[in-house]
């Protein structure tokens, strides 16, 4: 299901990070930080996310929702 999404309908369009994170991401072959998602209920879901193109070109990534506070 997510897969069919697209970066405009999970992320929080508010902070308009999704082009340059992607661009910068391209560039460095990995990526970790913090993003803002959005759920479908319209709740803003901010998690850690880590990012890493293989050899091969596949991508691996682990995205985790943040605990209130964190």
């Amino acid at each position: 299901m997510l897969l069919e999404l697209r970066i405009d309908d999970i992320v929080d369009g508010s902070t308009n990070v999704a082009a340059p994170l992607f661009q910068q991401f391209v560039a460095d072959g990995k990526q970790t930080g913090r993003i803002t998602l959005r759920h479908r209920s319209g709740k803003k879901v901010p998690v850690n996310y880590s990012s890493l193109v293989e050899p091969d070109g596949c991508v691996i990534a682990h995205w985790e929702p943040l605990e209130a506070g964190d």
